[in-house]
């Protein structure tokens, strides 16, 4: 396993979602991931965008926004070891909040779209 996918595993068994996963398993995740870097003030996602990728927070902290008339409102902040966006792996609904930087950040991130290719080519008809 690469450096990377050692890394990713790490941060992925840090968090309550993946606690209980074989080791196997985690390591077919964490080669799935792509990473992302955000610099302080970038939006990550925007409230309505198709919801279709998972973050883990690997480094940093982010926080979720929603607009409410004139103000957006802070309605978290989601630190390293925590996660969004899983229920648009779920249900593909578009993203109820909006999700910005708080500080510089790096996460592994999963798209439903591109992780499903590769095990749907090899599942039974």
């Amino acid at each position: 396993m690469s450096d990377r996918s050692e890394a990713i595993r790490a941060v992925l068994r840090s968090t309550s979602l993946w606690t209980q996963v074989s080791d196997e398993v985690l390591d077919e995740i964490a080669t799935r991931a792509d990473e992302k870097h955000f610099t302080r003030g970038d939006y990550v996602c925007l409230d309505g965008d198709p919801g279709q990728t998972l973050f883990v927070i690997a480094r940093g902290s982010v926080d979720v926004l929603k607009q409410v008339g004139e103000r957006e409102l802070l309605l978290s902040t989601l630190h390293a070891g925590e996660l969004f966006g899983e229920m648009g792996l779920i249900d593909r609904s578009p993203r109820s909040a909006s999700v910005r930087a708080a500080s510089d950040c790096a996460s592994p991130t999963w798209s439903a779209w591109r992780n499903c290719s590769r095990s749907t080519t090899n599942s039974p008809k």
